[in-house]
């Protein structure tokens, strides 16, 4: 839960949530498409700073972190 937690906020705090879920979604290679109006697309600046986040997470053993 810890090494979530950053993304946790960024989806809670960000005001695209549904964006962000949407590109989450497309990095794991689940394609849904893109959020509809009136929800404006992420930035390139936003997408970056979720796929840092996503990467952290995907990367982490969270597995062992539970223990």
């Amino acid at each position: 839960m810890r090494a979530m937690l950053p993304l946790f906020y960024l989806l809670e705090q960000g005001g695209k949530y549904i964006q962000y879920v949407k590109y989450g979604c497309e990095l794991a290679g689940i394609p849904v498409g893109t959020a509809r109006r009136p929800l404006l697309p992420l930035s390139g600046e936003e997408k970056e700073a979720f796929r840092r986040l996503y990467d952290a997470v995907k990367s982490a053993d969270l597995g062992r972190l539970a223990a």
